[in-house]
Protein backbone atom coordinates (compact mmCIF):
# COMPACT_ATOMS: atom_id res chain seq x y z
CA UNK A 1 0.00 0.00 0.00
CA UNK A 2 1.43 3.81 -0.88
CA UNK A 3 2.25 6.36 1.69
CA UNK A 4 -0.26 8.47 0.15
CA UNK A 5 -3.17 5.99 0.26
CA UNK A 6 -1.97 5.12 3.91
CA UNK A 7 -2.45 9.05 4.58
CA UNK A 8 -5.97 9.05 3.22
CA UNK A 9 -7.07 6.05 5.18
CA UNK A 10 -5.63 7.53 8.58
CA UNK A 11 -7.38 11.01 7.62
CA UNK A 12 -10.87 9.48 6.93
CA UNK A 13 -10.51 6.98 10.24
CA UNK A 14 -9.88 10.51 11.95
CA UNK A 15 -12.64 12.26 10.07
CA UNK A 16 -14.81 9.47 10.90
CA UNK A 17 -14.06 9.61 15.12
CA UNK A 18 -13.12 13.50 15.46
CA UNK A 19 -15.85 14.24 12.37
CA UNK A 20 -13.42 17.21 11.58
CA UNK A 21 -10.30 15.68 11.40
CA UNK A 22 -6.82 17.62 12.69
CA UNK A 23 -8.81 21.05 12.40
CA UNK A 24 -10.58 20.45 15.75
CA UNK A 25 -9.60 21.64 19.25
CA UNK A 26 -6.36 19.93 20.30
CA UNK A 27 -8.67 18.95 23.55
CA UNK A 28 -11.21 16.75 21.23
CA UNK A 29 -8.04 14.95 19.77
CA UNK A 30 -6.26 14.04 23.38
CA UNK A 31 -9.97 12.46 24.20
CA UNK A 32 -10.13 10.19 20.83
CA UNK A 33 -6.25 9.27 22.23
CA UNK A 34 -6.92 9.12 26.23
CA UNK A 35 -4.60 11.75 27.11
CA UNK A 36 -6.41 13.06 29.53
CA UNK A 37 -6.18 10.14 32.09
CA UNK A 38 -4.74 11.42 35.54
CA UNK A 39 -1.51 9.35 33.68
CA UNK A 40 -1.11 11.53 31.27
CA UNK A 41 -1.63 14.90 32.81
CA UNK A 42 1.52 13.20 35.34
CA UNK A 43 2.89 12.71 32.58
CA UNK A 44 2.52 15.96 31.04
CA UNK A 45 4.31 17.87 33.68
CA UNK A 46 7.45 15.80 33.73
CA UNK A 47 8.30 17.82 30.10
CA UNK A 48 10.05 20.57 29.61
CA UNK A 49 8.49 23.22 29.13
CA UNK A 50 8.14 24.21 25.35
CA UNK A 51 6.83 22.21 22.86
CA UNK A 52 4.02 19.98 22.00
CA UNK A 53 4.70 16.56 23.03
CA UNK A 54 0.96 16.04 23.22
CA UNK A 55 0.11 17.09 19.21
CA UNK A 56 3.41 14.84 18.11
CA UNK A 57 1.81 11.77 20.03
CA UNK A 58 -1.24 12.70 18.48
CA UNK A 59 0.25 13.07 14.49
CA UNK A 60 2.21 9.57 15.30
CA UNK A 61 -0.57 8.01 16.65
CA UNK A 62 -3.08 8.66 13.86
CA UNK A 63 -0.78 7.78 11.26
CA UNK A 64 -0.55 4.41 13.30
CA UNK A 65 -4.80 3.95 12.87
CA UNK A 66 -4.52 4.53 9.28
CA UNK A 67 -1.22 2.08 8.73
CA UNK A 68 -2.55 -0.43 10.81
CA UNK A 69 -6.87 0.10 10.64
CA UNK A 70 -6.82 -0.45 14.39
CA UNK A 71 -7.01 2.27 17.27
CA UNK A 72 -4.77 1.42 20.30
CA UNK A 73 -5.09 3.13 23.67
CA UNK A 74 -1.54 5.09 24.68
CA UNK A 75 -0.41 4.79 28.24
CA UNK A 76 2.90 6.63 29.90
CA UNK A 77 5.93 4.55 31.16
CA UNK A 78 8.16 6.15 33.53
CA UNK A 79 10.56 5.23 36.17
CA UNK A 80 7.40 5.35 39.05
CA UNK A 81 5.24 4.69 36.59
CA UNK A 82 3.94 1.50 34.35
CA UNK A 83 0.82 1.69 33.50
CA UNK A 84 1.59 1.56 30.15
CA UNK A 85 2.52 -1.83 30.42
CA UNK A 86 -0.88 -3.46 30.90
CA UNK A 87 -1.92 -5.62 28.20
CA UNK A 88 -3.61 -4.01 26.18
CA UNK A 89 -1.75 -0.76 26.20
CA UNK A 90 1.31 0.74 23.64
CA UNK A 91 3.57 2.05 26.17
CA UNK A 92 4.93 5.23 25.15
CA UNK A 93 8.31 6.07 27.35
CA UNK A 94 8.47 9.55 29.10
CA UNK A 95 12.03 10.13 27.60
CA UNK A 96 11.26 9.58 23.72
CA UNK A 97 9.50 12.86 23.64
CA UNK A 98 13.15 14.59 24.23
CA UNK A 99 15.12 11.99 22.02
CA UNK A 100 16.27 12.78 18.63
CA UNK A 101 13.91 12.44 15.91
CA UNK A 102 12.52 8.86 14.75
CA UNK A 103 12.73 7.46 18.72
CA UNK A 104 8.80 8.36 19.72
CA UNK A 105 7.67 7.46 15.92
CA UNK A 106 9.73 3.40 16.30
CA UNK A 107 9.02 3.56 19.61
CA UNK A 108 5.27 3.54 19.11
CA UNK A 109 5.28 1.69 16.26
CA UNK A 110 6.80 -1.21 18.06
CA UNK A 111 4.71 -1.29 21.17
CA UNK A 112 1.86 -1.35 18.09
CA UNK A 113 2.79 -4.01 16.43
CA UNK A 114 3.12 -5.97 19.73
CA UNK A 115 -0.11 -5.55 20.11
CA UNK A 116 -1.39 -5.95 16.60
CA UNK A 117 0.29 -9.33 16.50
CA UNK A 118 -0.83 -10.32 20.27
CA UNK A 119 2.83 -11.15 21.60
CA UNK A 120 2.47 -12.10 25.01
CA UNK A 121 5.61 -10.92 27.56
CA UNK A 122 8.34 -12.60 28.94
CA UNK A 123 7.60 -12.31 32.65
CA UNK A 124 3.88 -10.95 34.48
CA UNK A 125 2.80 -7.67 32.38
CA UNK A 126 3.40 -4.10 34.64
CA UNK A 127 5.66 -6.16 37.38
CA UNK A 128 9.01 -5.13 37.87
CA UNK A 129 10.89 -7.85 35.96
CA UNK A 130 8.62 -6.73 32.99
CA UNK A 131 9.74 -3.11 33.38
CA UNK A 132 13.12 -4.18 33.55
CA UNK A 133 12.53 -6.46 30.05
CA UNK A 134 11.30 -3.92 28.37
CA UNK A 135 13.88 -1.02 29.22
CA UNK A 136 16.58 -3.66 28.02
CA UNK A 137 14.79 -4.73 24.78
CA UNK A 138 13.94 -8.42 25.89
CA UNK A 139 10.85 -8.08 26.69
CA UNK A 140 9.43 -10.39 24.27
CA UNK A 141 11.00 -13.70 22.38
CA UNK A 142 13.38 -13.15 20.18
CA UNK A 143 11.08 -13.93 17.15
CA UNK A 144 8.47 -11.83 18.06
CA UNK A 145 10.81 -8.51 18.96
CA UNK A 146 12.11 -9.41 15.47
CA UNK A 147 8.45 -9.25 13.86
CA UNK A 148 7.57 -6.06 15.71
CA UNK A 149 11.06 -4.46 14.79
CA UNK A 150 10.29 -5.08 11.24
CA UNK A 151 6.93 -3.79 10.91
CA UNK A 152 7.72 -0.64 12.71
CA UNK A 153 10.51 -0.14 10.13
CA UNK A 154 8.31 -0.35 7.14
CA UNK A 155 6.18 2.00 9.16
CA UNK A 156 8.61 4.50 9.50
CA UNK A 157 9.72 4.21 6.01
CA UNK A 158 6.21 4.75 4.92
CA UNK A 159 5.46 8.08 6.84
CA UNK A 160 9.07 9.38 6.46
CA UNK A 161 10.56 9.02 9.53
CA UNK A 162 14.34 9.08 10.42
CA UNK A 163 15.44 6.01 11.08
CA UNK A 164 19.54 6.64 11.75
CA UNK A 165 19.12 7.69 15.80
CA UNK A 166 17.53 4.64 16.37
CA UNK A 167 20.39 2.78 14.69
CA UNK A 168 22.56 4.61 16.67
CA UNK A 169 20.75 4.39 19.97
CA UNK A 170 20.51 0.51 19.53
CA UNK A 171 24.88 -0.41 18.75
CA UNK A 172 25.00 2.43 22.04
CA UNK A 173 22.72 0.31 23.67
CA UNK A 174 24.66 -3.51 22.70
CA UNK A 175 20.99 -3.90 21.04
CA UNK A 176 22.76 -4.02 17.51
CA UNK A 177 21.14 -8.21 16.80
CA UNK A 178 18.02 -5.69 16.14
CA UNK A 179 20.01 -3.40 13.82
CA UNK A 180 20.19 -6.01 10.44
CA UNK A 181 16.19 -6.78 10.48
CA UNK A 182 15.00 -2.87 10.94
CA UNK A 183 17.60 -1.87 8.00
CA UNK A 184 16.54 -4.36 5.79
CA UNK A 185 12.55 -3.88 6.30
CA UNK A 186 13.28 -0.02 6.15
CA UNK A 187 15.29 -0.29 2.56
CA UNK A 188 12.67 -2.80 1.24
CA UNK A 189 10.37 -0.19 1.41
CA UNK A 190 12.63 3.22 0.96
CA UNK A 191 14.80 1.02 -1.95
CA UNK A 192 18.20 2.49 -0.28
CA UNK A 193 20.22 0.94 2.76
CA UNK A 194 20.51 2.99 5.93
CA UNK A 195 24.10 3.66 7.36
CA UNK A 196 25.06 1.12 9.48
CA UNK A 197 26.22 2.79 13.09
CA UNK A 198 28.00 -0.19 15.15
CA UNK A 199 30.74 -0.99 12.95
CA UNK A 200 32.07 -4.97 13.03
CA UNK A 201 30.45 -5.23 16.37
CA UNK A 202 27.99 -6.96 16.94
CA UNK A 203 28.12 -9.22 14.11
CA UNK A 204 24.07 -8.94 13.79
CA UNK A 205 24.86 -5.05 12.69
CA UNK A 206 26.52 -5.78 9.52
CA UNK A 207 24.28 -8.88 8.43
CA UNK A 208 20.43 -9.87 8.01
CA UNK A 209 19.34 -12.03 11.00
CA UNK A 210 18.88 -14.72 8.91
CA UNK A 211 22.21 -14.87 7.31
CA UNK A 212 23.91 -15.20 10.72
CA UNK A 213 25.68 -18.56 11.19
CA UNK A 214 23.88 -20.98 13.82
CA UNK A 215 26.32 -19.88 16.24
CA UNK A 216 26.18 -16.08 15.88
CA UNK A 217 22.62 -16.44 16.35
CA UNK A 218 22.93 -18.81 19.45
CA UNK A 219 25.13 -16.07 21.00
CA UNK A 220 23.32 -13.06 20.28
CA UNK A 221 19.93 -15.08 21.75
CA UNK A 222 22.42 -15.76 25.10
CA UNK A 223 23.43 -12.19 25.09
CA UNK A 224 19.46 -11.38 24.99
CA UNK A 225 19.22 -13.02 28.01
CA UNK A 226 21.28 -12.72 29.84
CA UNK A 227 20.84 -8.62 29.60
CA UNK A 228 17.39 -9.18 30.68
CA UNK A 229 18.38 -11.55 33.82
CA UNK A 230 20.79 -8.58 34.76
CA UNK A 231 18.34 -6.16 33.96
CA UNK A 232 15.60 -7.92 36.13
CA UNK A 233 17.85 -8.88 39.43
CA UNK A 234 18.37 -4.68 39.49
CA UNK A 235 15.18 -4.03 39.42
CA UNK A 236 14.70 -6.00 42.57
CA UNK A 237 15.99 -3.69 44.38
CA UNK A 238 15.07 -0.44 43.22
CA UNK A 239 11.34 -1.24 42.60
CA UNK A 240 9.74 -4.46 43.45
CA UNK A 241 11.95 -4.74 47.00
CA UNK A 242 12.52 -1.16 47.61
CA UNK A 243 9.78 -0.66 50.35
CA UNK A 244 10.76 -3.94 52.28
CA UNK A 245 14.55 -3.39 52.00
CA UNK A 246 13.60 0.93 53.40
CA UNK A 247 10.99 -0.16 55.33
CA UNK A 248 11.23 -3.41 56.47
CA UNK A 249 13.71 -5.65 58.45
CA UNK A 250 16.29 -7.55 56.83
CA UNK A 251 15.14 -10.68 56.80
CA UNK A 252 12.20 -9.18 55.11
CA UNK A 253 14.00 -7.47 52.35
CA UNK A 254 16.35 -10.86 51.94
CA UNK A 255 13.19 -12.91 51.58
CA UNK A 256 11.56 -10.22 48.67
CA UNK A 257 14.89 -9.80 46.79
CA UNK A 258 15.47 -13.75 47.02
CA UNK A 259 12.04 -14.27 45.72
CA UNK A 260 12.66 -11.41 43.24
CA UNK A 261 15.51 -12.92 41.65
CA UNK A 262 14.22 -16.69 41.30
CA UNK A 263 11.62 -15.25 39.59
CA UNK A 264 14.00 -13.28 37.28
CA UNK A 265 16.24 -15.94 36.41
CA UNK A 266 13.64 -18.98 36.00
CA UNK A 267 12.11 -16.21 33.01
CA UNK A 268 15.59 -15.85 32.04
CA UNK A 269 16.65 -19.87 31.92
CA UNK A 270 13.03 -20.23 29.83
CA UNK A 271 14.90 -18.01 27.71
CA UNK A 272 18.09 -19.83 27.65
CA UNK A 273 16.16 -22.78 26.92
CA UNK A 274 14.30 -21.54 23.78
CA UNK A 275 18.23 -20.19 22.80
CA UNK A 276 19.29 -23.86 22.50
CA UNK A 277 15.59 -25.08 21.18
CA UNK A 278 16.43 -22.47 17.76
CA UNK A 279 20.15 -23.60 17.63
CA UNK A 280 19.35 -27.30 17.19
CA UNK A 281 16.39 -25.74 14.41
CA UNK A 282 19.10 -23.99 12.77
CA UNK A 283 21.57 -26.63 12.28
CA UNK A 284 19.07 -29.52 11.52
CA UNK A 285 18.49 -27.16 8.89
CA UNK A 286 21.65 -26.29 7.19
Amino acid sequence: MSTILRCRIAALVLLAVLAGGFSVPVVAQDAVWNLRTPEWKEAWTRLPAGGEPDLALIRIASQLAGYSGSFLPVAPVAPDMAEGLQPGQVPVDLEWFTAPPGILAFGLADGWAHQLQDHVTLAEPGSAMDVAAWRAGVRYSREDTAAADAWASRFMAEFGHPVEPLLVRLCEANQGNRVGIIVDAYAAVVGWQPEVPCGPQPVAAELPALLLSCEEAFDACRADAEQYSAACNAACSTNACALACSGGSYEQCNACQASCSRTCNSTAAEVWDACDDDLELCQAGD
